[in-house]
C-alpha cells in the first residue's frame, strides 16, 4: 500500500474512536446493579464524564503538540484511550472506573482537534474538503459500530463490553507507521504560526 493511501486510512481510523465515549451507555443498568451503593446519577456520568474531560485536553493538545509533535500527541492520546478504555474491563472499583472514564475523555481530546490540523497539512482544495467529510463520516460510523459491538459483548457481562476499546491497538499501530511530519513549519509557511 502506498504511503498516501496509508496516511488517509490512518487518519480515518483514528476518527473511528472520536465519539466512542458514549458507546458504553447500554452498560449503565448493569453497572448500577453491580454498585448499588453508588447514586444512579454518578453511574450515569460514566457516559458523560469523558465529554467533560475532552474540553481541557483540546485546549492543551496544541501546546503539547508544539512540544512533542503532532504525531506523538495523537499517539499519546490513543495510548491514554487504550489504557483507560480497558481499565473497567479488569477493575471492580467504581472510583477507579470513574477516573478511567475521565482519562478516556482526556485521551480523546488529545487528538480530536488535531485531526483537522493534520488533514489541513496533508490535503488541499477539494481533496481537503473530501477528507474532512470522510473524517466526520468515520466518526459517526465508529460511534455506531462500537455501540453495536458493546451491545454484543454486554451479553457476556458489562465488564466484557469494555474490551471493545482494544480496537485502538491496530489504530495505534497504523498511525505509528505513517511518516513523520512537521505541522509547525507548515503553519509558519501558511502564516498561522503563533
Amino acid at each position: 500500500m502506498d504511503s498516501l493511501k496509508m496516511r488517509k486510512i490512518s487518519i480515518l481510523a483514528v476518527s473511528l474512536i472520536v465519539v466512542s465515549g458514549a458507546a458504553i451507555g447500554a452498560n449503565l443498568p448493569a453497572i448500577a446493579q453491580t454498585f448499588p451503593e453508588i447514586p444512579l446519577p454518578l453511574v450515569e456520568m460514566l457516559t458523560t464524564i469523558p465529554a467533560l474531560f475532552i474540553i481541557p485536553a483540546v485546549l492543551l493538545s496544541t501546546k503539547i503538540a508544539k512540544c512533542i509533535g503532532y504525531k506523538k500527541s495523537v499517539l499519546l492520546g490513543l495510548g491514554i484511550v487504550l489504557i483507560s478504555g480497558i481499565i473497567p474491563a479488569i477493575v471492580t472499583n467504581f472510583a477507579i472506573i470513574f477516573i478511567s472514564r475521565a482519562c478516556f475523555g482526556f485521551g480523546i481530546g488529545m487528538f480530536n482537534s488535531l485531526l483537522i490540523s493534520i488533514i489541513s497539512y496533508f490535503y488541499h482544495g477539494n481533496e481537503r474538503a473530501a477528507a474532512i467529510g470522510f473524517q466526520s463520516a468515520f466518526e459517526g460510523i465508529g460511534g455506531m459500530s462500537l455501540t453495536f459491538v458493546v451491545g454484543q459483548l454486554l451479553k457476556i457481562n458489562w465488564q466484557a463490553s469494555f474490551w471493545v476499546y482494544l480496537i485502538v491497538v491496530p489504530i495505534f499501530i497504523l498511525f505509528a507507521l505513517i511518516e513523520q511530519f512537521n505541522l509547525l513549519s507548515f503553519r509558519k509557511l501558511e502564516g498561522r504560526y503563533e
